[in-house]
């Protein structure tokens, strides 16, 4: 076997087992294994890293430091980069500044000003509008604009989307095709959440034992991920422990 090929081998196995351990989509696997190298790079930086650095207690820190010291000491640079250079980039960063501190409205209308010119079609920025539009109670807009959205189109963001549109549809009041909803996406989802939400509205719609049997398999699945995975999804964790416990 040629020297170069073991590295590739290696990071196909470490990937595979990532993606069967932690409840990746099953279409992870086909990317990996057919897609030797390049499969296990995509896997790695779309999937593995952001748990990685999410659980970076150095980074947490900083973070939460920062805000301490100065809550609004990193909105105001965002703010003075879009004075300096107007640009789509520095009102998209602008804007999550603004979703972070709860001042959704003021984040629709910037999102909204970058969907203009040779953006209008961005579906990357029409996703985050989306979302800020759910923030700031617009319902049944967000629903418009996510059910224009293409799966095929938003790639690897696709389950963020659909997670989104199956909130958007429980917050309008739409129980029965939230719930369906959910019950599509819920084994293509990384992570805990779309499980634990699913779980949630199974048991606000009186199903009991089928959200009891959903908390289940996510407190079961908890103990055969390795510690980043339980620290990263340990909300989710905890809420379906607090659930099986009552």
């Amino acid at each position: 076997m040629h020297l170069l090929g073991i590295p590739v081998i290696v990071l196909q196995v470490i990937c595979a087992v990532h993606a069967l351990k932690t409840g990746r989509a099953y279409w992870w696997l086909w990317i990996i294994l057919l897609l030797p190298g390049i499969g296990g790079l995509v896997y790695f930086f779309a999937e593995m890293l952001p748990d990685l650095q999410r659980s970076s207690t150095v980074r947490r820190v900083g973070i939460d430091l920062v805000t301490v010291v100065d809550p609004g000491r990193s909105l105001r640079r965002l703010e003075e980069e879009v004075e300096v250079a107007d640009t789509v980039r520095n009102r998209r960063s602008l804007a999550r500044g603004y979703l972070r501190a709860g001042r959704y409205d003021e984040a629709v209308e910037l999102l909204r000003s970058c969907l203009k010119g040779v953006f209008e079609g961005d579906v990357g920025l029409s996703l985050e509008l989306a979302y800020a539009l759910f923030l700031s109670g617009a319902y049944e807009e967000a629903k418009q604009r996510l059910e224009q959205l293409d799966e095929a189109e938003l790639g690897i963001r696709a389950p963020e989307r659909n997670l989104l549109y199956a909130r958007t549809l429980e917050q309008m009041g739409d129980v029965d095709a939230a719930l369906g909803q959910y019950e599509r996406i819920v084994r293509q989802s990384s992570g805990e959440e779309t499980r634990c939400r699913y779980a949630l509205l199974l048991e606000k719609a009186g199903q009991t034992e089928k959200a009891r049997e959903a908390f289940g398999e996510i407190v079961r699945r908890a103990r055969r991920s390795p510690r980043y995975y339980r620290r990263a999804q340990k909300p989710w964790i905890d809420v379906a422990k607090q659930h099986l416990g009552r």
